[in-house]
Parts: C-alpha cells; structure tokens; sequence
C-alpha cells in the first residue's frame, strides 16, 4: 500500500499502532511525519508520544433499567474519574463521580436505576484529567 504524494503541498502520514486487548492493553506508538514539497521530512527530531486512552467495556449491554451493569475499564494512570451519560444528541443528562481509581485495570458494578432515564441509546463516558473514554450503552425497560 502506497502514499500518495501531492505534488506542490505539504502533508502529513499518521500511522497508528492500536491495540485494544483489555487484558493486557500496550502503548500504541504511532509515527507522524510531516514532508514538505521537495519530499524531505523537516523535522529535526522526533519524539514518542504516550497513549493516554481508556479503554472501556461494559456487560450486560443492552442493560435492564434497575439492573447491575459491569463496567471494566483500563486506565493509563491513576485518576479521579467522573462517569457522565449522553443520550443521541449530545446532551449530558446524568453524571456520578467514581473517585480515584488505580492505574490498570478495573471493575466497577453501576446500578442502572441511578441512571432513571427512559429506554434508549446512551453513550456513557469515563473522564479524567489526562483523557475520557466512551462506549454506547443500550437501557431497556
């Protein structure tokens, strides 16, 4: 697989390294390399940015309003974490502080029926002071 190369402009190649296995999540170094016109990379030198994602899953999904929902997260660092849930246009319509939670993986049990919101898609996102994670979340009645 080729790049393509515009002539005249200058441009950017990303090229990410993800890995997203929650058990034993790695950095995801990526390289980034900008090139100008006469095709050279003026950068004078590079250097390893840290992934800083959280990575999130939750079961049972779709989830019972009323019923224990597992939440599993991995965190790059130890943080204070806010839960917060949007509904599809983007509005916050609930939030709980999770307080201060370790570096690694973890396993919290939410209580849907804090959530007291009707059936529907949500997304539900994990936010700390490096970085937030988000998943979609279906409640049911």
């Amino acid at each position: 697989m080729g790049i393509h190369k515009p002539s005249g402009q200058i441009y950017m190649v990303y090229a990410p390294n993800l890995n997203l296995n929650l058990q034993n999540p790695a950095p995801a170094p990526f390289a980034l390399k900008v090139y100008s016109p006469s095709g050279v990379c003026p950068a004078v030198g590079t250097q390893e940015a840290q992934d800083k994602r959280i990575i999130m899953q939750l079961s049972p999904n779709p989830v019972a309003i009323g019923a224990p929902l597992t939440l599993q997260c991995y965190l790059p660092e130890s943080a204070e974490v806010k839960s917060r849930l949007y509904d599809l246009l983007g509005r916050l319509v609930w939030e709980a502080p999770l307080g201060s939670l370790p570096a690694g993986d973890n396993k919290l049990i939410l209580d849907a029926a804090t959530i007291s919101h009707p059936s529907g898609i949500y997304y539900l996102e994990l936010g700390t002071t490096y970085g937030k994670g988000t998943v979609k979340i279906v409640l049911v009645d």
